[in-house]
């Protein structure tokens, strides 16, 4: 059996596909099995990945309708046979010796996860994101959980390692099931929370994230009502676990309401103000993990209103340059 499963579920990914691919097969780190998700491709993907699948014996190849991503990537874990985990989407790519350095930090401590520093690309630049916790030891499943939620440790699957044994089928299937088409990535870590007990954060890059700069801002911004369906997500896997865990979760909603006063495509109300306002009253902890430029004002509602409305049409008119973002239901 192979150490490590590379999992890649692709899908319309035609021009960026062979890097990816032959980012893996370059490395000097060899035992692993890479896995090839086609996900209902409608372009060449499906023909490139049999192709490569014919070339070399550790590729295996999926072919499946198009289900999304995280039906993909439930494809790729149920054929997966290696101990540990790496997840590469189709369109980024490994950096040279990114696997013996996983495996080699994995092997190094009894570890359920190793996180690395992510690294974004446009194709003309590449830069590191920056987290709180860029590098170190987290011990518990709690502590993994807290610094998950608040995202004080990335939150994707890429850039890292797991060890197989922390994720079953379930976590991608009921990802699935809920429709879930956004932050994917986020929900699979809290899901598998109970699960894991030792994690190493490094401050080194493994993977590139590769992004079209055209998208960085973001086309798209969450309705209250989207993140109400993935609470309900969570609180059937994490509540009956660990109550404190999940009024973690419950924080996290009322500081993604607080956010979104300053997206200007989001009605701002005083019932609404007043709603998130109470909460942090009797939760005063949960400030420390809010950027203190969305609590400037906040306890007087006529100053808030006001500093509100000219984040919001500055936002609009510098940052967005007069776009109107699609607001997600």
């Amino acid at each position: 059996m192979p150490q490590l499963s590379i999992l890649v579920p692709i899908y319309n990914v035609e021009p960026y596909l062979q890097r990816c691919i032959g980012s893996v097969l370059s490395q000097d780190f060899t035992d692993y099995e890479l896995i090839l998700v086609d996900d209902g491709s409608p372009d060449r993907c499906p023909a490139i990945c049999d192709e490569a699948s014919a070339k070399d014996l550790r590729i295996k190849v999926v072919h499946k309708a198009n289900g999304g991503l995280p039906s993909a990537r439930l494809a790729g874990f149920e054929v997966a046979c290696g101990e540990f985990v790496v997840f590469l989407d189709s369109d980024d790519w490994l950096l040279p010796g990114a696997l013996a350095m996983l495996h080699r930090l994995m092997m190094s401590g009894d570890y359920d996860i190793v996180k690395t520093r992510p690294c974004r690309s446009d194709g003309h630049s590449q830069w590191l994101e920056s987290y709180p916790t860029n590098a170190g030891e987290i011990e518990g499943s709690v502590a993994y959980a807290e610094q998950m939620n608040y995202n004080l440790i990335h939150p994707y699957l890429h850039s890292g390692i797991y060890r197989k044994s922390v994720f079953t089928a379930d976590v991608f299937r009921s990802i699935s099931d809920a429709g879930i088409s956004f932050g994917e990535d986020w929900f699979a870590n809290m899901m598998i929370a109970p699960n894991v007990m030792r994690v190493l954060v490094v401050d080194e890059p493994s993977h590139i994230y590769y992004v079209n700069s055209e998208s960085i801002v973001g086309n798209s911004i969450l309705s209250d009502g989207v993140n109400r369906q993935a609470g309900t997500l969570l609180e059937d896997c994490l509540k009956p676990w660990n109550y404190e865990v999940w009024q973690m979760v419950v924080s996290k909603r009322y500081i993604g309401k607080l956010i979104r006063f300053f997206a200007p495509e989001v009605p701002f109300t005083r019932a609404e103000y007043d709603i998130v306002h109470n909460y942090y009253v009797e939760h005063p902890a949960v400030r420390r993990y809010s950027e203190a430029k969305h609590l400037r004002f906040f306890d007087c509602y006529a100053a808030y209103w006001l500093y509100v409305h000219a984040y919001r049409f500055l936002f609009k008119w510098i940052r967005l340059k007069g776009r109107t973002r699609k607001l997600q239901y």
